[in-house]
């Protein structure tokens, strides 16, 4: 890559962006003309809505009881309160639009509850849905607690007791936390989320203008015709993306901070409390952290727009990048979800969570220097497949896959496997099923219940679509016979590498994704021992035999042949295995099921068949099941050469592949046609 053609190729993009005064209009002053304007708006309609319900007055109805009930005057005394009377009320509507805002029941409060012992209850009814009555409430509450205190000191009098008898021991909570880190707390649960909206929302519009916008003009065929690589026109593209979008949030954050600050010198007794000073280390870290923001999104644009045929198709396309970038965020916010090594690794959230950790504590400079690098590393990854998307034919003439899900079968020619869309999108189906057929499937019938969703969701699936598509389902499927080697290899690694990942789960994983304990208690219910032979033989067919033939089906059979039909293997094995690892909808699980999913994708590619994968998930998860149910739920004591056996027997399988001599890595296609 030449940075002379990078740079040009920015500076090109740039000047095209910011040429046209209007958009610079729309990028830079808009924000700083909108935000007190929508904020004037707001405030004043909050305050006019927030007064009127102040000074209206609350009605409050009342039942079962005397007017000159010493209650009934407290009410009465009470500003803003309006006594309403009913003899006969069941069940009174009420709100604004209603005879009352608050029902107050007395049958049960006599009148001389102050010369009493006991105690009596004080019924109150609102609607939580009105804000009079809600307002009502608060009111009507103040004064019952009022009297009550009342009614306390006048049964102390006449006991002769002091009032320090009814609170022998008050209490005084002092905050520990200084006025900074109250500041910072508050901006912490605020900022971090609002970086990721600005930036996104200022880095959609270049993304979708700088590619599709470029191809319907014209101009992206010839420049991809010139002499110049297309990782340095992407690159390029990529920079000028990246500046857009840092101006534009940078723009919108100033907009939003001076008018914070303008805010906040008009706050009065509140700076009192908190201070919103930002030491200048913590904000050289903010500002860093907003590059990273815009290091990620700009990528992931570039890569969802290379799939839009049209300006209006790729608005369509950005709205994934929003939710993997919006949802992860929210779900950064929620308490309890903190800085760990593991989540610097996760996009979207590390940068995140870097920036909650920088506002409250202060970000030490490995966690500075390891989301930096995960960040970097997740654009270049982005980067990477955007440059394979543009190096396509079809990407370059904005002409339509194949995609045949939906059409009619009598228009569909027959087809060796899937396209990479038809895979993806049955993938994507069988993923909602999953979540909602399968979830009441599981719940209701159990064990059973497992088995058949499998069925139902994944494999019948699978079956109907390549027939649908016409298919060959010999292709579709690999159904060939494999090899003596793949099947040998089948054994050894289903037989040992469970033990492998059992213990990197339990030295290293469980130190950075520790499972909760429920979790595991449902785990082992689900493997509690049966009665029964038959129970058993169910729990084996449901856990074992079910997934290995079901998952197989569809993900190393129809996901995994529509995938070669355009990547090339490596590809094809890694998002096999990533969606195979969001199939288990468990962040615990995900690393594990991911490191399956590699080696049963690779079995299958150098097998040319899948029947060795199908072997080695029944192996896998069969013996899992054996030792569950061999331990009862408790711990295993291994022995010492049990983990050099299972290294031992993980090698011999892995070496038995490589002598295999598969087309990997030629392509699917090429590895048919051979």
């Amino acid at each position: 890559m030449r940075p002379s053609m990078v740079r040009a190729i920015a500076r090109k993009e740039l000047r095209e962006t910011l040429r046209d005064r209007k958009n610079l209009f729309l990028i830079v002053f808009v924000p700083i003309l909108l935000y007190p304007a929508l904020l004037l708006l707001v405030t004043q309609v909050a305050l006019v809505q927030s007064q009127r319900v102040e000074e209206a007055d609350s009605r409050v109805l009342w039942q079962n009881a005397e007017p000159d009930h010493p209650l009934l005057r407290a009410l009465a005394e009470t500003e803003r309160i309006r006594l309403v009377h009913r003899d006969e009320v069941d069940a009174p509507l009420l709100g604004r639009a209603a005879e009352a805002d608050v029902w107050i029941d007395l049958g049960g409060v006599p009148a001389d509850l102050a010369e009493r012992m006991d105690s009596a209850l004080v019924e109150i009814r609102f609607s939580s849905v009105d804000d009079h009555s809600r307002r009502a409430r608060d009111r009507v509450r103040a004064a019952v607690e009022e009297w009550r205190q009342e009614v306390l000191l006048e049964r102390l009098a006449r006991a002769e007791l002091p009032e320090e008898f009814a609170a022998p021991a008050p209490m005084e909570i002092h905050d520990v936390a200084d006025r900074a880190a109250r500041g910072g707390h508050f901006l912490a649960a605020l900022l971090p989320l609002l970086v990721v909206m600005t930036v996104l929302l200022g880095a959609t519009y270049p993304a979708i203008d700088v590619t599709v916008g470029e191809r319907e003009r014209g101009t992206l065929q010839t420049l991809l015709t010139a002499p110049v690589r297309i990782t340095e026109i992407l690159a390029g593209k990529y920079l000028a993306v990246l500046v857009i979008a840092l101006i534009t949030g940078t723009a919108n954050l100033a907009s939003l901070a001076l008018l914070f600050g303008q805010n906040l010198l008009l706050g009065g007794d509140f700076l009192e409390e908190i201070d919103f000073a930002i030491p200048l280390p913590t904000l050289a870290v903010l500002l860093w952290t907003i590059v990273l923001v815009g290091v990620f999104i700009a990528a992931a644009l570039l890569c969802s727009a290379a799939f839009a045929r049209s300006y209006k198709e790729a608005q369509t396309w950005v709205m994934p990048v929003f939710l993997l970038c919006i949802i992860p965020g929210v779900l950064a916010q929620l308490p309890g979800v903190e800085y760990s090594p593991a989540m610097a690794l996760v996009p979207a959230v590390n940068v995140i969570l870097l920036m909650k950790l920088a506002l409250a504590e202060g970000a030490p400079v490995d966690a500075l220097l390891l989301v930096t690098g995960a960040s970097f590393a997740w654009a270049g990854l982005g980067l990477q497949l955007a440059a394979r998307l543009y190096s396509q034919e079809r990407i370059l003439l904005g002409g339509q896959g194949r995609f045949q899900l939906f059409t009619s079968r009598r228009e569909i020619a027959p087809t060796a496997t899937p396209a990479p869309g038809e895979a993806l999108a049955l993938t994507a189906i069988a993923f909602v099923l999953l979540f909602y057929v399968g979830g009441v499937l599981q719940s209701r019938l159990g064990l059973p219940g497992v088995a058949l969703s499998l069925v139902l969701v994944l494999a019948v699936p699978a079956l109907a679509a390549a027939w649908y598509l016409r298919c060959d389902f010999r292709d579709t499927f690999a159904l060939r016979a494999p090899g003596w080697r793949p099947l040998a290899a089948s054994v050894l690694l289903g037989a040992s590498l469970w033990v492998l990942l059992l213990f990197v789960g339990e030295h290293v994983l469980r130190h950075v994704l520790e499972p909760p304990d429920h979790m595991l208690e449902e785990f082992a219910h689900l493997l509690r021992r049966p009665e029964t032979v038959w129970g058993v033989v169910g729990l084996f067919a449901a856990v074992a035999v079910a997934p290995a033939v079901t998952e197989e089906l569809l993900f190393r059979g129809f996901l995994l042949s529509g995938l070669r039909d355009r990547l090339r293997d490596g590809a094809a094995v890694a998002v096999t295995a990533v969606v195979f690892g969001l199939f288990h909808m468990s962040v615990y699980r995900f690393p594990g099921t991911v490191v399956l999913g590699v080696v049963l994708a690779v079995l299958v590619i150098r097998g040319r068949s899948l029947l060795p994968a199908m072997v080695f998930h029944l192996l896998n998860n069969g013996i899992l099941v054996a030792v569950m149910l061999w331990s009862d739920g408790g711990e295993l004591e291994w022995p010492a050469w049990s983990l050099a056996v299972a290294v031992a027997a993980t090698v011999a399988g892995f070496a038995l592949l490589r002598n295999e001599g598969s087309a990997a890595g030629e392509g699917g296609a090429q590895a048919r046609a051979e």
